[in-house]
């Protein structure tokens, strides 16, 4: 089902017109997240992250396909050893009705499943999945060609399988998106999941680190965290506020929360 998925996705980015085969290509590539737990619970992923081994190949899908200039699609070092292809210009350009480019992925929709070819981690599976927020999340999914189309299956940590059969959340110590993390919670949560205080102590902790009154602070990683939130459209007006505000606090922050995104209508209107 996977190896379909894929092969459908690849055949609207159309290879062969950079020269690459698709073979290759999956070899290249590794999926993991959501889809790896997926498959080791036998069920049907909605999204397939797929994750390049070389930002160098993220970067030549990128140039083909996210409708910027080449000289504006650079690779950067990004967090845990991992590097990220940078997009310069427009954040999100959709291109016919199936391919869809962020400053994250270029998303293809297929039949099945939407196939992300995520750019802004790259390298390889360990240093990848070390940017994750929790453990049942180091899975992966790797391609060999030798094995007629099959993907191997493997876990990169111990606890990821406990944590996934328990269905117990489980905060990685290494990752730095603790508000995105906070969005995901709530979704597994509504899923049946559960978490021990402790590990909500680890994230509390994690929140207590970032740091809001620096216009240098990435708020794009904050409030997208891997796959994007429902309120980024609060960072430009953050950022508005850092730049016009020598002392920002979070009662500012607060404040414009309530005015502009009306979190609790319900409440306030009775």
């Amino acid at each position: 089902m996977i190896d379909k998925l894929i092969n459908e996705a690849l055949g609207v980015l159309v290879l062969e017109n950079m020269n690459i085969e698709p073979e290759t290509f999956k070899e290249s590539v590794y999926v993991a997240g959501g889809a790896a737990n997926a498959f080791a619970e036998k069920g049907t992923p909605k999204d397939i992250d797929l994750f390049f081994r070389d930002a160098r190949d993220a970067q030549l899908i990128a140039r083909a396909w996210s409708g910027h200039p080449s000289k504006s699609v650079t690779v950067a070092d990004a967090d845990n050893g991992t590097q990220r292809v940078v997009l310069s210009g427009v954040p999100t350009l959709r291109l016919r009705d199936t391919i869809v480019t962020t400053r994250n992925a270029i998303t293809v929709k297929t039949s099945g499943a939407s196939v992300q070819f995520i750019l802004r981690y790259c390298g390889p599976p360990e240093a990848v999945v070390s940017t994750f927020d929790f453990l049942h999340c180091k899975m992966i999914l790797e391609y060999n060609a030798a094995t007629a189309g099959l993907w191997r299956f493997s876990s990169l940590d111990p606890l990821a399988s406990l944590s996934l059969s328990r269905k117990e959340l489980l905060v990685q110590n290494s990752y730095r998106t603790p508000l995105a993390s906070m969005f995901r919670l709530k979704k597994f949560l509504e899923r049946g999941w559960t978490v021990e205080p402790l590990q909500l102590v680890k994230l509390a902790i994690k929140l207590s680190e970032v740091n809001w009154r620096s216009p240098n602070q990435d708020l794009e990683d904050q409030l997208e965290g891997v796959y994007g939130s429902p309120v980024v459209e609060l960072i430009p007006k953050i950022r508005v506020l850092l730049a016009n505000k020598a002392l920002v606090s979070a009662e500012d922050i607060f404040a414009l929360i309530d005015k502009d995104h009306n979190s609790c209508t319900s409440l306030y209107s009775t």
